[in-house]
């Protein structure tokens, strides 16, 4: 992190209020659309979509390596909560052993920006990085591989 010049995301504990209300929440954009990642396990990009099953939905979690532009983890699950992404980050975390700084890229959403998810991420010492509000190009290769 000290190499590439980057601060360690505070980790503040949120119950119940969405961090765009708490005043100085930083939600930094490092990545900037600078898809084209020169090693494998330097950027990882992640977002959730959902699966209509008539009556309720399916949510899926993908995490994609930018690098290579592979899923390297997923996992589906009925509830749309932080343990669906936070699953899924230590799926691909224990799969690729990444050994450099690893910044982890997604939107705003509740179960990126909550305290559970920033807590693990910190434990790791990956670097949060956030899409810019309401800019959903910022994530454009994973919001892509979902669109097909």
């Amino acid at each position: 992190m000290t190499d590439m010049n980057l601060p360690k995301m505070p980790t503040i504990k949120l119950r119940f209020i969405h961090p765009r209300s708490i005043p100085n929440f930083d939600c930094p954009n490092y990545l900037n659309q600078n898809f084209n990642v020169p090693q494998p396990n330097q950027v990882w990009a992640s977002d959730i979509t959902y699966i209509n099953l008539n009556a309720s939905f399916a949510y899926l979690c993908v995490i994609m390596d930018l690098f290579s532009r592979k899923i390297i983890a997923w996992k589906l699950s009925l509830k749309i909560d932080t343990s669906l992404v936070k699953d899924t980050f230590i799926k691909a975390f224990y799969s690729q052993k990444p050994s450099t700084s690893l910044i982890f890229h997604s939107d705003r959403g509740s179960q990126y920006t909550s305290f559970i998810f920033r807590k693990l991420l910190d434990s790791f010492g990956i670097i949060q990085s956030f899409s810019k509000l309401s800019h959903p190009w910022d994530n454009a290769v994973v919001e892509s591989f979902l669109n097909i």
